[in-house]
């Protein structure tokens, strides 16, 4: 195979399938001498050999892509791949033949497939087999940590905060079924304060500390039942007698002859005094 070396015109087409019979076989013939002109630049004297090993192949990849049942088989495949609605799922669909069959043949039947997806296809096929559904393993998303929990109820059962009575008992029911009698406990302060103070706590005693949000601390003090003291009763003398003195200085503010800004100014830093003794005092 010697391609005839004289000068001939190149022809270079946008379109094969647009051109009429003649301007085909003239684009073949044009394009059948520079294949050969080339092969020959290649391989020199080894064209021949070249020629028909290389064309060979494409004959024998012709062959199978013209049998009717494969062609069916692929093009039953390419459905499935174009529907498919995740890019997982068109992994799995392409993996079914992707070891037996080759890039530009499964390419021929799913127009614009890119190489790195039939690889893909390849090495999903190999370890986890032809078409497996990969089933990914349970995960629980945990937000806070056993650490963390721990913190917040020790806090909640320290003596400022929670008091054992010394009468009655709550059942809990854990989440096995299993039933537990408790000592009821009492709080000296609500939810909101209980929280606010437990911020506080950990920014002045163990600022690395990352404590849970509010919505989780309310959650746990839920679960944690326990009654609310509304009264006076089991807080320290000098507590309870510190709060009489400021109710006797909220009643002088009102008779003092001061404006009534002034008063109220006054009144509010009084006030804020006392929830201080009544509740973050016990902190110290």
């Amino acid at each position: 195979m010697r391609p005839d070396c004289s000068a001939r015109p190149l022809l270079v087409t946008r379109s094969y399938n647009q051109l009429r019979k003649g301007s085909k076989k003239n684009f073949l013939s044009s394009t059948q001498f520079v294949v050969d002109l080339l092969l020959e630049f290649l391989s020199g004297s080894d064209a021949n050999q070249v020629h028909r090993q290389l064309f060979l192949k494409e004959s024998k990849r012709s062959n199978i892509v013209m049998d009717p049942k494969l062609m069916n088989i692929l093009t039953t495949i390419a459905e499935s791949y174009n529907n498919a609605d995740s890019s997982i799922g068109r992994r799995i669909i392409l993996s079914i033949v992707a070891k037996q069959m080759d890039y530009n043949l499964i390419s021929s039947v799913i127009p614009g497939l890119m190489r790195y997806r039939y690889t893909a296809a390849r090495l999903y096929a190999e370890e986890y087999g032809k078409g497996m559904i990969k089933v990914p393993p349970h995960r629980t998303n945990v937000c806070y940590s056993q650490v963390q929990v721990e913190h917040f109820i020790d806090f909640i059962l320290s003596p400022h905060v929670s008091s054992d009575l010394p009468f009655g008992e709550k059942t809990l029911r854990l989440s096995t079924g299993t039933e537990l009698d408790v000592p009821a406990i009492i709080r000296s302060i609500n939810s909101t304060r209980i929280i606010q103070q437990y911020y506080e706590y950990c920014h002045q005693m163990c600022s690395d500390f990352s404590p849970l949000g509010s919505s989780s601390l309310y959650k746990i003090l839920d679960c944690c039942k326990a009654s609310t003291q509304k009264a006076l009763q089991g807080l320290n003398n000098f507590v309870a007698d510190g709060v009489a003195a400021f109710e006797g200085l909220t009643s002088m503010i009102g008779n003092l002859l001061i404006d009534a800004h002034e008063k109220t100014r006054l009144a509010k830093y009084l006030q804020r005094a006392k929830q201080y003794l009544k509740s973050d005092f016990k902190l110290h």
